[in-house]
């Protein structure tokens, strides 16, 4: 009894050290840079699957002819909603091409911007419904591995450091993530 006592209590008081522990500044600023990375990581995969979604649903189509025929409606203010979400999808490709380039490490250059666009748009180009959701169905497993890995030196750093564990769940959990298509709006 007075052994299990003895090391309870250090257990107690190492669990309190851990508590009080803190990340160093450059730690911190990791552990930020992380965070961050997860949280746009985990919006992209909500993007991702919201378009896979409308894809699946018939709300956005791809293909030379329904091109020309947004286009057509287009000038003709009849736009509907298949041709907003067209709209809305080619805004998601730009901002997916700047979140991946404000994601890599290092000197980003035009270069670089130029290369991230072009493998995004190279599916988006072939005009083919399911080539286009089976590259996003690709970036929501590359982001969800992503997540994991930042998850993991989060961790691997907190318990180098003997600091107390992250609460992975004030980000919130993107399992169960859905989407629903608002009408109003199109008025």
């Amino acid at each position: 009894p007075l052994y299990d006592t003895i090391v309870n209590e250090e257990k107690a008081k190492k669990a309190e050290k851990k508590a009080e522990n803190k990340l160093s500044g450059a730690l911190q600023k990791s552990e930020g840079d992380d965070i961050d990375a997860i949280v746009t990581l985990d919006n992209i995969n909500k993007d991702a699957n919201y378009y896979d979604g409308l894809i699946e649903n018939k709300k956005l189509e791809f293909g030379v002819v329904d091109s020309i025929g947004d286009w057509f409606k287009g000038v003709a203010g009849k736009q509907g909603e298949e041709e907003i979400n067209q709209s809305n999808f080619n805004t998601f490709i730009q901002k997916l091409a700047n979140d991946s380039l404000k994601l890599a490490k290092g000197i980003q250059t035009d270069a670089d911007a130029e290369r991230v666009k072009k493998e995004l748009l190279d599916a988006y180009d072939s005009n083919n419904a399911k080539v286009i959701q089976d590259k996003l169905r690709k970036i929501i497993q590359f982001n969800k591995r992503s997540v994991e890995l930042r998850k993991k030196q989060i961790s691997i750093r907190r318990d180098g450091q003997n600091v107390r564990p992250f609460n992975f769940e004030i980000l919130g959990n993107n399992s169960d993530i859905g989407y629903k298509v608002v009408k109003e709006w199109l008025l």
